[in-house]
């Protein structure tokens, strides 16, 4: 996707052209240095401790990824999946203008659990 600048074009007499062509290409954009990352919040900061609780065991059927709670570490993620239910608006736009994925599975700690227990 690199444009192309010629320079000197010169006529050799014969009805050919010559060109000396410069390739000017576009720097790729490079990639986050976290590939995924869950961004845990609960409503309740009470709730953290159980929401972690409550996860611990589905996180430990998911690919290698980064847990936290920290949105500002979050935008340097490719991929983030929101958890809990105190993840604002604010917060999943800001992360889509930092060019992550956003993945929403906000629900409260029932909801999740019935999920989890593939009750819901």
């Amino acid at each position: 996707n690199g444009a192309v600048v010629a320079n000197h074009l010169l006529l050799d007499g014969n009805n050919d052209l010559v060109a000396n062509l410069r390739y000017a290409t576009t720097a790729e954009p490079s990639a986050k240095p976290i590939p995924h990352y869950y961004l845990l919040c609960m409503a309740d900061p009470a709730l953290r401790a159980a929401l972690v609780r409550l996860l611990a065991s589905w996180f430990a059927t998911q690919p290698e990824s980064v847990i936290g709670f920290n949105t500002a570490e979050a935008e340097h993620a490719e991929v983030v999946t929101l958890l809990g239910d105190g993840v604002s608006e604010e917060t999943v736009s800001a992360l889509q203008a930092a060019g992550c994925q956003v993945i929403d599975r906000r629900q409260d700690l029932v909801t999740m659990a019935e999920i989890l227990a593939g009750v819901y």
